[in-house]
């Protein structure tokens, strides 16, 4: 998988033309709309990796990239609104704690707050990891099917994220961004690497979305979604 995302973005004789424009899409992201249409293009390249396409797709009908980049936006919303509102309800309760306990002096108070403080670092870890791992597969079905409520098939997700084909794949990302890290930082170094980090990081951002679909493709080959 890995091999195959990193050349799946520099293949075909369209790949230079799409790593420009999309590249050009996240130079002018605060735009929001420019944003839309590249998330929208990264979700068609993994739908489209799970229907057996093994070249990048060309831009066009920008309209439907525009509006798959925002229900695709709203999706991954949905899927994080939940957990962090209860996260903040638990942050809450704890602050609470740490506040009653300084007005107390109760040291037991305050103790328990300063655990609970350790306890909710983690949680974040822990929801930060959830929302990265599902988010993806979610997209990728909305996008394979057309359809928001393919986002929400849970009993269709719960077939790919308990696999081993859709971890491995949730794991690559974690190294290629550590490369790509390094090699902003190198390219920072001057004004001119500067102009190519947001070409690199769509690059990037593609193949991501290409390795995840290449491991739903697997798993649905394997297990008929």
């Amino acid at each position: 998988m890995l091999k195959d995302g990193l050349t799946y973005p520099i293949e075909g004789d369209g790949a230079l033309k799409n790593i420009l424009i999309g590249g050009i899409l996240l130079i002018f992201s605060w735009l929001l709309i420019p944003a839309f249409i590249a998330i929208g293009y990264l979700i068609k390249v993994g739908s489209t990796t799970t229907q057996n396409k093994d070249l990048m797709p060309a831009f066009g009908d920008w309209f439907r990239l525009l509006k798959r980049g925002f229900v695709g936006w709203v999706i991954a919303i949905a899927y994080a609104i939940i957990p962090l509102v209860l996260y903040a309800a638990l942050a809450f309760l704890f602050l609470s704690v740490i506040g009653l306990g300084e007005a107390a002096q109760s040291e037991i108070a305050f103790g328990v707050g300063i655990i609970g403080i350790f306890i909710l670092a983690l949680l974040w870890m822990v929801i930060g990891a959830l929302i990265y791992y599902t988010v993806p597969a979610a997209l990728i079905n909305y996008g394979s099917k057309n359809s928001i409520k393919a986002a929400f098939d849970f009993s269709t997700l719960k077939r790919i994220w308990f696999t081993k084909q859709y971890f491995i794949a949730a794991l690559i990302p974690i190294f290629l961004n550590i490369i790509q890290s390094i090699i902003i930082a190198i390219l920072g170094i001057t004004l001119i690497g500067w102009v190519l980090v947001p070409f690199i990081a769509f690059y990037f951002q593609v193949a991501i979305f290409r390795i995840f679909g290449l491991a739903i493709r697997e798993v649905g080959g394997r297990s008929g979604l």
